[in-house]
């Protein structure tokens, strides 16, 4: 680890700011009139289902460059017991739109990733979700019949994630679930928060919200006061999902909100105190990086005074 260390810091006492690159934004599907005729109730019916979460944290950084942990993880159940785990870590160097990935005992990368993005948090997302994605197969090799779920859409955001969806197994059922969502109404009204105030008592789950799209919305436990926007790769599965991951939503501490979800975000989670150990360490690989990451600092330095 530590002459992965030493390799980076001596790169960055030498690295030059850039400027950074705007936004991109997205073009929205054709939507369709609201009706209650598209609320849809369903049963709880146990099933396998696993779930996919991702974290990471800056150990150096600055507006031109980052240098993080990234950490995934996944948990399966069936039913309300778990019956697998697994987490794996790496370490991401992200310097203009290159993403170097590191495993953590080695100073040499093992695979080289570009994007169009030239924001190194917008990089470093982009990484963790690839990761995130290329669990997919393999827990399909572990486990059959086996719902995967990620945090957050499946859209496919860049070349790299469509090539991971698009190759996967059609027999592979998976949905997207996002906690928030900005999409809205055409008279500015949050979507979810509209589909939910308009709905029937009970589990229900919305589709079709629009045209030719896989997703829609549910509600997870008839008395949660949630709802929440996901997608799938398949128009056939909208019923068999809400099915499982009800019956994997009935936690006190979020009602209405898969458990697992809730698991595996906090597995992947990277503590403060991991932060602190790494950059102890990577800060003695050359006293000159210090004056590098002090241009980004000041904020942490003024939330640190009491």
């Amino acid at each position: 680890m530590q002459r992965l260390f030493d390799k980076i810091s001596e790169r960055l006492v030498m690295q030059k700011a850039k400027s950074p690159e705007s936004l991109k934004g997205i073009n929205a599907p054709t939507p369709i009139p609201f009706s209650q005729s598209n609320f849809n109730s369903y049963d709880k019916i146990p099933g396998k289902i696993a779930f996919i979460d991702g974290g990471s944290i800056e150990i150096a950084g600055n507006n031109s460059f980052t240098f993080q942990l990234l950490r995934v993880c996944w948990v399966v159940y069936d039913g309300n017991k778990r019956i697998g785990q697994n987490i794996s870590e790496c370490f991401v160097f992200i310097d203009k739109n290159d993403a170097e990935v590191y495993d953590k005992e080695n100073d040499n990368p093992i695979e080289i990733i570009s994007f169009k993005e030239d924001d190194p948090e917008a990089v470093i997302g982009n990484i963790r979700r690839l990761m995130e994605l290329r669990q997919i197969e393999k827990i399909s090799r572990l486990y059959d019949d086996c719902l995967i779920v990620i945090d957050g859409t499946i859209d496919a955001e860049n070349s790299h994630e469509k090539d991971i969806l698009h190759n996967l197994p059609s027999s592979i059922m998976i949905a997207g679930l996002s906690k928030t969502s900005s999409a809205k109404t055409d008279s500015g009204s949050n979507l979810v928060g509209y589909v939910n105030a308009i709905s029937p008592q009970g589990r229900w789950f919305y589709h079709p919200l629009w045209q030719d799209c896989n997703k829609f919305v549910a509600k997870l436990h008839e008395k949660s006061e949630y709802a929440f926007l996901l997608d799938t790769n398949s128009a056939d599965n909208f019923k068999e999902i809400v099915e499982r991951l009800s019956s994997n939503s009935m936690d006190p501490t979020f009602l209405g909100y898969p458990y697992g979800l809730i698991e595996a975000d906090r597995k992947a989670r990277c503590s403060k105190e991991e932060q602190s150990y790494l950059q102890t360490r990577f800060f003695r690989s050359d006293a000159r990086l210090r004056k590098l990451i002090n241009t980004s600092n000041a904020h942490d330095i003024l939330d640190s005074i009491k």
